[in-house]
């Protein structure tokens, strides 16, 4: 089985639909359950959120605006002594590379705000599951430990997947689209942390939800793509984006029950193919 097949593309489309409906839920939700209170109420965390909020503010504008200072030279040294400057594969290195960097940021900012995303994912799933789950400090350590493991396994498979794509797309002379589709692969892995945050509060391993998520790619697709443009909101958009995104994955898990969705094994492809049929994914 390749890797395209553990994807349901069929569906994507339907599941994105989906998506949007429980993002037009998301902000009454919040509203009506005033989620805002007990997050407040742990002043450690608000604190926190908001200082990192406001400076990777900052940071998200100059990756914006590439025009502005490079302090560390980040952009200009990876790679550089291994590629050929002048060359295709040079050429195809850097644009991958510099693409992989500004999704990189984005993936910074989730692994320093994930404390925001699990607590929100919590409450969430405590009003709407109408449980009282509080989750513990070794548990948003635990949480945090595995952000950073998906966040490093999307960078390296996004910038690959970049690579691949370029080369690809440069034989048949359309490389020119290919920062547009790694545009929504990248929000696939965005959107991916935020379902994995439901996930894991039913004690799912990574690889496992993994596959869980894959069968609702155009759910997390989707997702991705809102939580990228409230990003860029200034000051309160690193804030917000984590806030709405968790609330939003958690409404659309829940609902869709992508907990119980059976994974694409050599085991259990055709009980796969049986629930595709019922409708249930």
């Amino acid at each position: 089985m390749s890797v395209i097949d553990t994807f349901n593309i069929l569906k994507a489309p339907e599941h994105g639909l989906n998506m949007l409906v429980e993002m037009k839920k998301t902000y009454p939700f919040i509203k009506e359950n005033k989620l805002w209170k007990g997050f407040w109420s742990n002043r450690w965390m608000a604190a926190t959120s908001i200082v990192l909020s406001a400076f990777l503010s900052v940071w998200l504008f100059d990756d914006l605006f590439p025009s502005h200072l490079d302090p560390i030279g980040l952009q200009g040294n990876i790679s550089q002594e291994l590629t050929d400057k002048n060359g295709i594969v040079g050429q195809t290195v850097r644009e991958s590379r510099d693409g992989a960097i500004s999704s990189g940021t984005k993936y910074t900012l989730l692994i320093l705000l994930e404390v925001i995303i699990f607590h929100f994912s919590v409450s969430t799933l405590n009003i709407i599951s109408d449980s009282e789950s509080k989750p513990k400090l070794k548990e948003f350590i635990n949480a945090e430990i595995r952000m950073i493991k998906i966040m490093f396994q999307s960078f390296f498979k996004g910038y690959a997947a970049s690579i691949v794509l370029s080369i690809l797309l440069g034989f048949i002379g359309m490389k020119t689209i290919g920062p547009f589709i790694m545009f929504f692969v990248y929000s696939y892995f965005i959107g991916y942390s935020f379902i994995d945050n439901y996930n894991e509060q039913f004690d799912i391993k990574i690889k496992t939800s993994l596959l869980k998520i894959r069968q609702h790619v155009g759910a997390a697709v989707v997702l991705g793509v809102v939580v990228n443009a409230i990003i860029f909101i200034p000051i309160l958009g690193p804030f917000i984006a984590p806030f709405f995104g968790s609330v939003a994955a958690t409404l659309y898990a829940y609902k869709y029950n992508v907990q119980l969705v059976p994974v694409t094994t050599k085991q259990n492809t055709k009980e796969l193919k049986k629930v595709k049929k019922s409708g249930m994914v």
